[in-house]
């Protein structure tokens, strides 16, 4: 197997490919690092297309670069249709064509809380669905709303709208089939689904905490019933690929969006919902933990049957939860998860990687873990921090990795990115 770690600002970007050339991508980042990084060596790195997309959550740093695939695709097939119906001069679209999805995996909840009401295994997904949102369209006081929220205006409007980029009518992307098109969570998906030579178990999320993110889902819709009906009518309204043309038509819709959302405090929960999943080919493995929490990924894995005797796993590769956020790890986990290559994703921004954590996971990887060689990679640098308040950060953390590394050479070493990607054969 291999993966390619791609620098994604402060979220997560990852493609697996498994002995026999399936391809898998893991989340992508945000919108803007997926056009400037990912897309030009996706269509190289998967010519044959993606066999499965796997979004483990809503936040804007994992989802945004999937809706930035969707958008580019959708305006690749638009002028496909032009130059074959004798439109020669039409202008190519100045993004790479991407891959095509054959499969995409993401948990999301309907926009009428009639339909969310129910067992979570009897829920429908809402499937994804974005409306463009480039600086251009939206405005100065919608980015500026973004940014005092936190992203979580983004967040939850490309959760709940990201349907009609993937519906029959427009790409074709069946969404969750191996689950029937349902809601995915640990304790429904108890069998391993295959994808070529490799197995695919879902540790998380947990049913208690999609019903948690349900709930307040429903909260918000009951508040803001007016906006959904707006939303939907709009989306009912105009022809398959109406808004796609005349972006501007649609300013007042995602501003009144935007602004029924306000400072609505749903951070947490969605983190906490992140779909999780166990990885095996052969005798490799991987752990794939999105943003989920440390309990959760332990819970799950407990669940699955894949701790020891001692409550214990070693895997080939570690995604380190959450960007080795100090809110996600403990002690107790890094003694029990240990691996060979342990993946960091975080460009310094909100002070992740957290130090402590690194200096944890290195201290108790050398006191509890294999004493076979570790290293950690990083799909970020000082250079590629984006600002002086990150690139700081990230200044620090190499200074811890090189005292460690100086300490104890001959069993632990770093990779920071320095390439387009990084490439680790597993």
């Amino acid at each position: 197997m291999r993966l390619n770690i791609f620098p994604s600002d402060k979220g997560d970007c990852l493609l697996l490919t498994s002995a026999d050339n399936k391809k898998v991508l893991i989340d992508g980042g945000m919108r803007a690092s997926y056009s400037q990084f990912v897309a030009a060596q996706l269509p190289r790195l998967a010519r044959n297309g993606l066999d499965l997309v796997y979004v483990s959550h809503i936040d804007s740093d994992h989802i945004g670069g999937i809706l930035q695939l969707m958008d580019d695709l959708v305006a690749w097939r638009r002028y496909d249709y032009q130059v074959a119906n004798n439109n020669p001069s039409y202008p190519m679209p100045q993004a790479p064509r991407p891959p095509r999805p054959k499969v995409i995996w993401h948990n999301a909840f309907k926009d009428q809380t009639q339909d969310n009401k129910g067992l979570i295994e009897e829920q429908l997904v809402a499937n994804l669905s974005i409306l463009s949102a480039d600086p251009q369209v939206i405005g100065e006081d919608l980015l500026d709303l973004r940014e005092t929220t936190g992203d979580l205006v983004t967040s939850v409007r490309e959760g709940l709208l990201l349907s009609s980029r993937v519906s029959a009518k427009q790409l074709g992307i069946q969404v969750n089939p191996q689950f029937n098109g349902e809601t995915i969570f640990a304790e429904k998906a108890a069998t391993p689904i295959p994808l070529g030579r490799m197995q695919i178990q879902v540790i998380g999320p947990l049913k208690a905490d999609l019903e948690k993110l349900r709930d307040e889902w429903n909260d918000w819709l009951d508040r803001n019933q007016k906006t959904v009906k707006h939303i939907r009518k709009e989306m009912e309204d105009d022809p398959a690929f109406a808004y796609m043309t005349e972006g501007m038509k649609l300013l007042s819709y995602i501003r009144s969006f935007a602004n029924a959302l306000g400072n609505r405090g749903l951070v947490t929960t969605p983190n906490l919902a992140s779909l999780m999943l166990y990885v095996k080919e052969g005798k490799k493995t991987l752990l794939l933990t999105g943003d989920g929490h440390y309990r959760d990924i332990l819970e799950g894995l407990k669940q699955r049957g894949l701790l020891d005797a001692d409550g214990k796993l070693h895997v080939n590769v570690l995604k380190v939860q959450h960007h080795g956020s100090e809110h996600n790890a403990h002690q107790d986990f890094t003694r029990r998860i240990t691996a060979d290559h342990y993946i960091f994703c975080g460009n310094g921004a909100h002070n992740n990687p957290d130090l402590n954590v690194v200096d944890m996971m290195i201290a108790e990887h050398l006191l509890h873990g294999p004493t076979s060689p570790f290293k950690f990679w990083f799909n970020s640098s000082v250079k590629k921090a984006g600002n002086e308040k990150n690139a700081e950060h990230m200044r620090k953390l190499v200074a811890l990795l090189e005292n460690a590394a100086r300490a104890v050479p001959d069993r632990f070493s770093y990779r920071l990115l320095d390439r387009p990607n990084l490439s680790l054969r597993i």
